[in-house]
């Protein structure tokens, strides 16, 4: 892969990764896990807030999901592994990186997994 398009990937990367610890650190503890509200004395209100945890749950996890994809790519930029599909071990076409920067498979694996493949 060509030092700009890795470039230009690191840059993207580095972007999300500080996003994503923003986004995360208004729903969760420095873990990545959901912090609950308050619980009120209302039972009305303990449902909502229930709820709401819920909610935030699952957002919690998804988002430091997406966190540890870009952190496990910033680290394979860094130790040259980048680019290189964790099914077949051939590399990954620059395109695919550039849109989707922390993609670990190449699109024949991909649709393979999800059994679009032949």
């Amino acid at each position: 892969m060509e030092k700009e398009a890795k470039d230009q990937i690191k840059q993207k990367l580095e972007e999300k990764q500080k996003d994503l610890h923003a986004e995360l650190s208004k729903i969760a503890d420095e873990t990545g896990v959901a912090v609950y509200e308050d619980i009120e004395d209302d039972e009305d209100v303990n449902a909502q807030e229930v709820s709401q945890y819920s909610d935030r749950l699952a957002l919690a996890k998804e988002l430091k999901k997406h966190l540890d994809d870009v952190t496990k790519s910033l680290s394979k930029i860094e130790s040259g592994d980048y680019g290189v599909c964790k099914y077949c071990g051939k590399d990954i076409n620059p395109q695919r990186l550039l849109a989707r920067p922390s993609s670990g498979s190449c699109v024949a694996c991909k649709a393979t997994l999800q059994g679009e493949g032949a």
